[in-house]
């Protein structure tokens, strides 16, 4: 499993060691397969721990997956648990501008700058959509969301 080891700060194949899985069955929440209605979807979790190959330090990582049409899995979530990034975003923030922020960090961490810059936009944009700022370009919308007390000095430069 390809991970970045921030320990390395390289992109590294990681061993896998050991890992866990574990269906999860949730009676409130049934839902069916998309091809049988009767058939209840089989999700999963699985715990991964692995190391480093250069390092030797630790990475744990977090799967859920569900086999919505009957033969293949379908990846719905990865986290790599441990280590923790040191940047980290507000937990009350909405999923989609947590997902570009996660991934512009991903692109700074293996060195796509590009496309970090372009995913630092697009979870910017997302804040200026989440407070109703939608008219205009950018630069405007950050100056809008400064004089509204929403962004400080700091982010504003």
């Amino acid at each position: 499993m390809i991970l970045n080891c921030f320990n390395c700060k390289a992109l590294v194949d990681a061993q896998e060691i050991s890992n866990y899985k574990n269906e999860i069955t949730d009676s409130d929440n049934y839902q069916t397969t998309s091809y049988d209605c009767n058939e209840l979807l089989r999700t999963y979790e699985e715990y991964t721990f692995l190391k480093c190959p250069l390092c030797l330090k630790p990475f744990l990582t977090y799967l859920i997956y569900n086999n919505d049409y009957g033969h293949d899995f379908k990846k719905l979530k990865f986290i790599t648990l441990y280590p923790l990034s040191n940047k980290t975003i507000n937990s009350e923030v909405s999923i989609s501008i947590k997902k570009a922020f996660d991934e512009a960090i991903c692109c700074f961490e293996n060195n796509a700058f590009t496309a970090c810059v372009i995913m630092c936009r697009k979870a910017i944009e997302g804040v200026c959509k989440e407070h109703k700022i939608e008219k205009g370009n950018l630069k405007e919308k950050l100056i809008l969301m400064k004089k509204g007390g929403i962004i400080d000095q700091n982010i504003f430069d």
